[in-house]
């Protein structure tokens, strides 16, 4: 993600205003689905009004995104082979299962 910021930047800045860059670089194994700066622009814009990740300084939308993000990882390394049926049996950040 790092070596494409102009792709997955806002994603990046979320990990670091929600406290979880430095955790998901240093330790273990992970799967993030990873959503594009489009997609997260379009997001922030739509809930908060917002045009920027660096806009998003209130507790509350730091305590939201860390909920988001959480949606997005997997504390495993997962390939897509990992769910040929579409669900997996891993559970995110928030334990919820994906299918």
């Amino acid at each position: 993600m790092e070596q494409s910021p102009d792709t997955f930047g806002n994603y990046i800045e979320l990990l670091k205003i929600a406290g979880y860059y430095n955790t998901l670089k240093s330790y273990g194994s992970y799967t993030c689905f990873v959503p594009d700066n489009e997609a997260i622009s379009t997001y922030i814009n739509s809930k908060w009004g917002v045009s920027s990740v660096s806009q998003l300084t209130s507790a509350q939308q730091i305590e939201d995104v860390k909920y988001l993000l959480k949606f997005h990882i997997l504390r495993s390394r997962k390939l897509a082979s990992s769910f040929p049926e579409g669900r997996l049996s891993d559970t995110t950040g928030n334990g919820d299962f994906l299918t």
